[in-house]
């Protein structure tokens, strides 16, 4: 949940710069789960966007459900995993030339 450092001050009444450090690789597995490539060079705002969704219905989804709200970051890492697994095939075959 992106939150502007402004909206932080004002409903904490002060700033704190570990407040959501937790956060920090969210953009990153929802791009990327999204099918952006880590070394660059591709991404599309549509992919980034199913990302961002999956992210969010992932995380939402297994708190709605009653389990145990770990078992979300077991779920995210597992899809983190098959989304770098598959970028490496992509970027393997964008460099082949088919």
């Amino acid at each position: 949940m992106p939150r502007s450092g402004v909206l932080q001050t004002i409903a904490y009444s002060g700033g704190d710069v570990t407040r959501g450090s937790s956060f920090i690789f969210d953009g990153v597995i929802a791009a990327v789960i999204g099918g952006v490539l880590l070394q660059g060079g591709y991404g599309s705002t549509l992919g980034v966007l199913l990302g961002t969704a999956t992210y969010g219905i992932v995380s939402l989804g297994i708190f709605y459900t009653g389990w145990n709200t770990d078992y979300a970051q077991l779920f995210l890492g597992a899809l983190l995993l098959v989304a770098v697994m598959a970028n490496n095939y992509f970027r393997k075959l964008a460099l082949s030339g088919r």
